[in-house]
């Protein structure tokens, strides 16, 4: 292949996504129904469903460093995402 031309689109499947996240240890566990789950709810979610090519029954979503940057840094705690609750600037309460 010439240096010039562009690489081809790696596409994956949501279970593919499940499967790197575990592999490359982003999560300790990942099912494909969490990754539509995210994809779904998540505003942070890096790759616009119009980038999303439907073969057959699967959707192939293209793994190109967003959603592995997207995963590497995401906040795994559970709860509302994305506000500060106004307790949690108080030093005087207990951290969980």
């Amino acid at each position: 292949m010439a240096q010039n031309q562009p690489s081809a689109v790696d596409l994956v499947t949501m279970t593919e996504i499940a499967r790197r996240v575990v592999e490359r240890r982003y999560a300790p566990s990942m099912t494909r129904q969490r990754v539509a789950q995210l994809a779904e709810t998540d505003p942070a979610w890096p790759v616009p469903m119009d980038e999303w090519r439907r073969i057959g029954r699967y959707w192939q979503i293209p793994w190109d460093g967003r959603l592995e940057k997207y995963f590497a840094t995401r906040d795994r705690a559970s709860g509302p995402k994305g506000w500060q609750h106004e307790s949690w600037d108080d030093p005087t309460l207990p951290r969980g």
